[in-house]
């Protein structure tokens, strides 16, 4: 699945080493239509992350991931890629200062 939205969020980072290497993820939300996504991005991805700011306008292809623990499910929504599209800084600003 995909989607296209404004980087409203960043909820932090985490980082480790496992049998398989050292990892990193990170969590976000974007702003879509007036509605809100979190997602999990693994490694590469968060590393992208780190260099969005909040108003970036982003492009998510991601996968739903849903497990059980303890008779409970969690269902997230992870990352497969993410594409800055449009920088907050470059976006267009109608805001001239006049009242009018």
């Amino acid at each position: 699945m995909e989607v296209k939205g404004k980087l409203a969020k960043k909820l932090g980072t985490r980082s480790g080493e496992g049998k398989n290497g050292q990892w990193k993820v990170a969590q976000f939300v974007i702003s879509v239509k007036d509605r809100l996504f979190c997602f999990v991005a693994w490694n590469q991805h968060a590393e992208l992350l780190s260099e969005a700011q909040i108003g970036d306008v982003l492009t998510v292809d991601f996968k739903i991931n849903c497990r059980e623990y303890k008779e409970k499910y969690y269902t997230s929504l992870v990352v497969e890629n993410l594409t800055i599209v449009e920088k907050a800084s470059s976006q267009k600003k109608d805001d001239d200062g006049l009242p009018f």
